[in-house]
């Protein structure tokens, strides 16, 4: 029987480093980096308690961020912005690789 817990423990190792919410360029909930693992790994291989337990023991810790939700209302001078916060918990890692949002405008 394969060890998918090993395999994933050196998954992670190899590609993510633990940070906190302020440098990490990924945050995710424990669901979030499940569903992550499952497009590299057959679905349900650990549980997410077997991921929290591999995570903890990498050096990873639970964090708590807001988010930001923005939403359009009206248009031309009647244009107005509506911002709407939420908490979020999960997981904070640190990938090299760039993850940098880009603009391209057609002009």
């Amino acid at each position: 029987m394969l060890n998918y817990a090993e395999q994933i423990t050196d998954f992670i190792r190899i590609h993510f480093t633990p940070s906190d919410d302020n440098k990490a360029n990924i945050k995710w909930s424990t669901n979030q980096v499940l569903n992550f693992l499952f497009d590299v790994f057959p679905s349900n291989c650990i549980s997410d308690y077997e991921l929290t337990e591999i995570l903890m023991e990498l050096g990873y810790q639970r964090f708590t961020w807001t988010e930001d939700s923005i939403r359009k209302v009206g248009e031309g001078d009647d244009e107005t912005f509506t911002i709407t916060k939420s908490l979020a918990t999960g997981w904070c890692l640190r990938t090299d690789l760039d993850l940098n949002t880009e603009e391209i405008t057609g002009k």
